[in-house]
């Protein structure tokens, strides 16, 4: 770190090691405390086979980063239809069933499961996962079969802490993690290679639990998927397609949130929340031209 260390010893009296080091001022509001305990949680949960129904790439890198270092398997699908399918092939002891999917949904994949699989494999513990949060739709979800339901963008801990107790083997206290929010007035990494103008990896950051190879994956992921999904959304909206609008402004708000664009990220929630909107659709053609 460009330093030296300094010895000074004395015979029969000791020695004393001392150094300099120089760093830049860190701007404080742009750092993150870290309150995760998720390096205690590694290889807990061996043993345990997993189901992920999750059509997003950046959602199912974020859940198996993490309970693959849990030490469970994990079998991801890409809609209901396939869980469905694996879920006729395989054992599994709990399954992460995303709202949002095509072909099939996790309302209607759930519906099958507990009313069409064998009797030994109905009562299967299912965590809804959704980025949309309302009052009501822990009991709502409930109703339609599930066990518990976990809000995007969530945490290492939140995630744990539900499939622990699903399972019955929670062993820790775990304090829930604060989703991070990026500061807006961050200023620019002093990193030549990493330049955002309106993005931020202070959430990737977040949930990197130190590891530079977790951000790299995620950025890489995000790179890949996001353009291709804008392009979708662009033509979905010059076609008329509302409904397709809705699907992929749904699809793009986690990897705005992981991003840090929090701006973006509030856009595609007010175009899933409109697309049906006839006033509010001339207004999104309008923007998108």
């Amino acid at each position: 770190m460009n330093s030296t260390i300094h010895l000074e010893s004395k015979y029969e009296k000791g020695s004393s090691f001392s150094f300099e080091l120089l760093f830049e001022k860190s701007n404080p509001d742009s750092i993150v405390a870290s309150t995760s305990t998720e390096n205690s949680y590694e290889g807990t949960l061996k043993g345990v086979k997993i189901l992920l129904a999750e059509d997003n790439r950046v959602n199912q890198l974020f859940a198996s980063e993490l309970i693959t270092e849990w030490g469970a398997s994990l079998d991801i699908a890409d809609n209901g239809q396939i869980a469905i399918e694996l879920y006729h092939r395989k054992e599994f002891d709990l399954i992460l069933m995303d709202i949002q999917m095509p072909i099939l949904d996790g309302i209607d994949a759930t519906h099958i499961i507990r009313n069409q699989f064998p009797k030994h494999q109905q009562n299967i513990p299912i965590i809804a996962i959704t980025a949309n949060a309302k009052n009501g739709d822990e009991i709502k979800f409930k109703e339609y079969g599930m066990n518990d339901v976990i809000f995007k963008p969530y945490s290492s801990n939140k995630l744990y802490k539900l499939i622990t107790q699903q399972l019955g083997s929670t062993k820790y206290e775990i304090d829930e993690e604060i989703i991070p929010i990026p500061n807006q007035d961050v200023p620019p990494t002093t990193d030549p290679i990493i330049q955002f103008e309106h993005a931020s990896l202070h959430v990737l950051q977040s949930f990197s639990r130190g590891k530079d190879s977790f951000i790299v994956k995620m950025l890489q992921a995000i790179i890949d998927t996001v353009p291709p999904t804008i392009n979708e959304l662009n033509h979905a909206i010059q076609q008329g397609d509302w409904i397709s609008v809705n699907k992929f402004s749904h699809k793009l708000i986690p990897n705005m949130n992981m991003s840090g664009n929090t701006h973006l990220e509030n856009e595609m929630k007010w175009i899933e929340d409109h697309a049906s909107d006839e006033l509010a659709q001339l207004e999104i053609i309008k923007n998108g031209q």
